[in-house]
Order: structure tokens, then C-alpha cells, then sequence
């Protein structure tokens, strides 16, 4: 990729420059309720772009850090935790492909080439701003960190190689409702509905299967160990 970059306006709320106008009988941020499942908080997709590029620091509260960093999250790996100073502390994030694959010249499944992740050496800092008695910080600024400029990859490569937060806790919740995987996988992906769907890739979902689905409730499983609310124990399907 290029080392330079053009200059990327951060969506604001909302934006300046919007991509598209909503339609006139929608609200204004539309696009937290065109998606049933999702809720996706609106212009996701360009937040998403910001959060990876990194082009401009931003700065939230703790609420609207909380309501967008699930979307993210398969973009970064932690790879330091600070300590309170100063009512500050500071957590280093390193790119997701931050460690380089063992190079194979060997094939797959269907004798497809292995995909290889590239070494990147983007890093983010996430620092986060504490009022005096409180646990919870007051503000958060994200930020890029480090002499890597860009990645050398695109957002598209991390969301095929993992999926975010977001998505996997919302298929981890429909499994518990005793949902069939394939029915789950339908509802979110959206196909039949051109909208939904937008805002099901929008969030990072162009990759998602039923695989992802099965995963995603035995997740949910583990972190909600109550034997009355897990999903039914279903067959693997296929996607």
C-alpha cells in the first residue's frame, strides 16, 4: 500500500459529509435501526475505516467507546496493559497481524493456495482518563502509536480473518433462544432485505457463516454457564 494516505474526515454525529441521505421516512441515524439484530450505531462503516486507519486521534466517552469498540476489536490485539498515573492510563494495541505466518508453498481444502498473513507493525494506543473515585474513565482517546504509518494490508483481510465482537454476540444470543444456527445465520446476514444487509457488511459481516454461528454459541455457553438458558444442542449444518 501506499505510504501516503489521503486525508479521511472522521464521521461525526452527524456527519458533515454523510455518505447518503436516509431515506425521508427514517430518523436521522437510520442506520441504528435498518438492522433488527444489530443495532448498529449510525455511520458504523466509516468509524470502522477510522479505527483502522488511525489517520486522526479521537476522543469519546466511555458510552459511545463501549457502543463502537466491539465493532472493532478484530482489528487489534492488546499487547500491553497500563497502570493508573495521574488518573491516566494507557493500553498498547498491536495490529491483529502483527505476527508473521510460516511462509507454506503447500495448498489447502480444494486445493486452494493457503492464505498468509502479512507482518504489520501498526500499533494503537488507547488511552483512557480516570475522574478522582471513579473506576470507570471519564473519556477515551484512541490514537496511532509507533513509527508504522499504515497497515500493509486492507480492513477487508482482518474481517476475513476474524470476526468482531458485535457480531459474534449477537449470533451467541439468538443461540440461546433455542434458534436454529442456519435460521440465526439468515436473520443477520439480511439477504432478502437489500437494506439490512448494507448494514450487516457495514459492521464487518461480509465473511460470516454458520461456522462463526456454532462458535459464537458455544461462547455464549461459557460465559452464561446457566443450564435454563442455553440453546438447544443442534446438528452441523452446512453453510
Amino acid at each position: 500500500m501506499s505510504s501516503s494516505s489521503p486525508k479521511q474526515s472522521l464521521p461525526a454525529d452527524p456527519p458533515a459529509d454523510p455518505p447518503a441521505d436516509p431515506p425521508a421516512d427514517l430518523p436521522a441515524d437510520a442506520a441504528a435501526v435498518t438492522h433488527l439484530l444489530l443495532n448498529n450505531p449510525p455511520f458504523i462503516e466509516q468509524w470502522r475505516s477510522a479505527f483502522f486507519l488511525l489517520i486522526q486521534d479521537m476522543e469519546f466517552d466511555w458510552d459511545r467507546f463501549q457502543t463502537l469498540w466491539p465493532y472493532m476489536d478484530n482489528f487489534w490485539s492488546r499487547m500491553k496493559i497500563g497502570k493508573i498515573n495521574k488518573g491516566r492510563r494507557d493500553d498498547l494495541y498491536r495490529c491483529r497481524f502483527w505476527r508473521l505466518q510460516g511462509k507454506s508453498a503447500s495448498t489447502g481444502k480444494k486445493n486452494k493456495p493457503m492464505t498468509i498473513a502479512k507482518e504489520c507493525n501498526m500499533r494503537l494506543k488507547i488511552s483512557m482518563y480516570y475522574l478522582d473515585g471513579f473506576a470507570v474513565p471519564d473519556r477515551i482517546k484512541i490514537m496511532h502509536y509507533g513509527d508504522c504509518k499504515e497497515h500493509n494490508h486492507t480492513l477487508k483481510e482482518l474481517d476475513r480473518f476474524k470476526r468482531n465482537t458485535k457480531l459474534r454476540s449477537v449470533a451467541g444470543e439468538e443461540m440461546q433462544k433455542r434458534y436454529r444456527a442456519r435460521d440465526i445465520k439468515d436473520a443477520i446476514k439480511s439477504n432478502n432485505d437489500p437494506t439490512a444487509s448494507a448494514e450487516f457488511k457495514a459492521a464487518g459481516g461480509q465473511f460470516f457463516n454458520i461456522f462463526n454461528v456454532h462458535n459464537a454459541g458455544k461462547e455464549w455457553k461459557k460465559s452464561n454457564p446457566n443450564p435454563t438458558l442455553l440453546g438447544a444442542k443442534l446438528d452441523m449444518e452446512t453453510q
